[in-house]
């Protein structure tokens, strides 16, 4: 649980370990933000996760209210940022 226990999260990354400091994404609009720069930036994990067709959809006019609604996102850090 990040919330309860952020002193217990680690983060790997190739052979690099840290513990990260955990900021929560709590504005609506900086969870679309996000929402359209992954759409954008990983178009088939996008398509693998939540059916997204990045021939067919577009990243402007689709409304990803609903899910970012019912999502918790998190930025990592690195402690010294």
């Amino acid at each position: 649980n990040l919330r309860a226990n952020p002193n217990d999260v680690m983060v790997k990354h190739g052979f690099h370990s840290f513990q990260p400091r955990i900021e929560f994404i709590t504005a609506h609009e900086d969870k679309l933000n996000i929402m359209r720069w992954y759409v954008i930036e990983h178009k088939r994990s996008a398509k693998f996760l939540f059916g997204w067709k990045p021939k067919i959809d577009d990243p402007e006019t689709t409304d990803f209210t609903m899910m970012v609604d019912s999502l918790v996102m998190v930025r990592l850090y690195h402690k010294n940022e």
